[in-house]
């Protein structure tokens, strides 16, 4: 009776965690369903150019909520649509946090290729895709000292894998990588044959102090002194540039900020 009672308690022990992983994979699949957000934002083509962002933030702490809030009001002022604009936040689920903006499900690899594919399916040579990315970055040892979002589900996500994600995208990017070893990614984006600017706060074997960069770089277009070119308008690089001459670790040598462009002048 007593090993029955046992068998009994485990057969209950088993069916609660399948219902509970098949309530996880219901909710943060990003396979099945980005979310039910976007499922309800079917894709139209216009006739005019479109603008994709997709904003992540990977073992996110509460400072890098505020960066994701700033970058997430900056598309909205920008015209991105909230059917082209996709946010990967894994602090929601690990916190239990009520988020300041909608989030789409976590950072994972999975998330991110079916986002790319779902734009790459009606993206065009002179639409822009927004690329931002915060959180924390780290070098894989054991990889050649690769640098990698920290983390990505299931695996790390090291350069090549972003790369062989958007390489057959022949639209315009625009790459922001605001995380530890950043520069890593940015000199890979390099490598596409499409148009592109990938910036990094500092370079591929540098640690990011993220506290003012990011900060001055989205203030810098609704800043004249930042117009370089004194056009009325301000581009990434001009953004960037603005970035690097206000932000005190920058100035203190304590990181090197990196920028790599084709093309251009980028309008986010």
């Amino acid at each position: 009776m007593k090993f029955i009672s046992v068998l009994l308690f485990i057969l209950v022990l088993i069916i609660i965690f399948e219902e509970h992983k098949r309530s996880e994979n219901k909710r943060f699949d990003a396979v099945a369903n980005i979310s039910a957000r976007h499922a309800q934002l079917p894709m139209t083509r216009s006739a005019h150019q479109k603008k994709y962002a997709i904003l992540v933030s990977c073992k996110s702490e509460i400072r890098h909520v505020n960066v994701m809030l700033i970058a997430y009001q900056f598309v909205q002022k920008r015209g991105y649509l909230p059917e082209n604009t996709y946010i990967l936040d894994d602090f929601k689920f690990t916190k239990r946090f009520e988020m300041p903006y909608p989030v789409d499900g976590r950072p994972t690899t999975n998330a991110l290729n079916l986002i790319f594919r779902r734009i790459e399916k009606e993206a065009r040579p002179g639409d822009t895709i927004f690329f931002f990315v915060t959180g924390h970055g780290t070098i894989m040892k054991n990889l050649q000292k690769k640098p990698t979002f920290l983390p990505i589900e299931p695996t790390y996500l090291l350069e090549n894998d972003l790369f062989q994600m958007v390489k057959d995208i022949p639209s315009n990017f625009i790459f922001v990588f605001n995380q530890c070893y950043g520069g890593g990614f940015a000199q890979k984006m390099s490598n596409l044959k499409a148009n592109h600017i990938a910036i990094s706060v500092s370079r591929r074997e540098e640690e990011s102090y993220i506290n003012y960069f990011p900060h001055l770089f989205f203030q810098a277009f609704l800043r004249n002194d930042a117009d370089n070119d004194k056009n009325g308008k301000i581009d990434v690089k001009e953004a960037f540039d603005f970035a690097v001459r206000h932000d005190p670790p920058t100035q203190a040598g304590k990181q090197t900020p990196t920028c790599f462009e084709k093309g251009g002048p980028f309008y986010p």
